[in-house]
């Protein structure tokens, strides 16, 4: 009995940071949604930085802008670059801003 109390704990512990992963990317789309790019980029760079896929493209849309952050190319291409080599198609807009 001992035992499966450790299993179920261990477990619970595994899939919160899954959780507040989710959480932050959903609160990072309501912020991009809603023009609050700054509050976006705050959510989001944690995210790619961690390997979110997701949250890398997200973040290479905002730096190809300059929306939330400072304009950088280089940063761009760095998280679309990222977002790729874990297996995500690039959107039409950044392909766009990687042709220029």
């Amino acid at each position: 009995m001992k035992a499966i109390k450790l299993f179920v704990a261990a477990l619970a512990m595994t899939a919160m940071p899954l959780a507040v992963g989710a959480q932050s990317m959903y609160t990072a789309k309501q912020y991009y949604n809603q023009g609050r790019y700054l509050d976006a980029a705050k959510q989001l760079r944690p995210l790619a930085d961690g390997g979110n896929a997701d949250a890398q493209l997200m973040a290479a849309e905002l730096f190809f802008e300059g929306k939330g952050v400072a304009k950088s190319d280089a940063q761009g291409v760095k998280y679309a670059t990222m977002a790729v080599n874990k297996g995500k198609s690039l959107p039409a807009s950044l392909k766009a801003e990687l042709a220029r």
